[in-house]
């Protein structure tokens, strides 16, 4: 199964991703709000860059399949940038996406770090220091996170053929590449 295979192979990028980011720290209360402005900062740069590529190197059939429609994050993302006073100018060139089965990668990506996000949502409103803030971008799918994480992971599984997991992993690993790469 797909979901299973891009799992297992990206593992360690997705790891290495938790540890520059200091994911550790969200569970222990220490998070600050310069962390969490970094986090955005990165998710922001990513989806200004790449967004519309991803959704344009989609089908129109993959992306009814997954409900598209309901997973653009780029203005939600921008409310928090917003509120955080994170600017992205978006002025660096951004490569083209080879094909739908590597935009369909770098989508896992990006539907994982929602997963995740709301767990960090969850952990934040814990933390004192987070008493203000509104987490529009990890709180996007709310209580419907885990239906909207199913619904994609079957839309993955079923839409792509296993002579195309090569080419979905190495989306992935380039969503996550150039995630590592941030330095904001």
């Amino acid at each position: 199964m797909l979901s299973s295979y891009l799992k297992e192979n990206t593992q360690q990028q997705h790891d290495l991703l938790e540890q520059k980011f200091n994911s550790d720290k969200i569970f222990g209360q220490s998070y600050s709000v310069e962390d969490y402005r970094r986090l955005i900062g990165l998710n922001y740069q990513f989806l200004q860059r790449y967004e519309s590529k991803i959704r344009a190197g989609l089908s129109e059939e993959f992306k009814t399949l997954v409900n598209m429609d309901s997973r653009t994050k780029l203005p939600i993302i921008e409310q928090d940038a917003t509120a955080l006073n994170i600017h992205y100018s978006g002025d660096s060139e951004t490569p083209e996406i080879a094909s739908e089965a590597e935009a369909a990668g770098m989508l896992y990506v990006i539907e994982g770090a929602s997963l995740g996000g709301n767990v960090i949502k969850k952990q934040l409103q814990k933390n004192p220091a987070f008493a203000d803030t509104t987490f529009h971008y990890f709180g996007m799918y709310n209580e419907n996170i885990s239906a909207f994480w199913k619904s994609f992971m079957a839309g993955l599984n079923t839409y792509f053929t296993p002579e195309h997991y090569p080419e979905v992993l190495k989306g992935a690993e380039r969503a996550y590449a150039e995630l590592l790469q941030y330095n904001g």
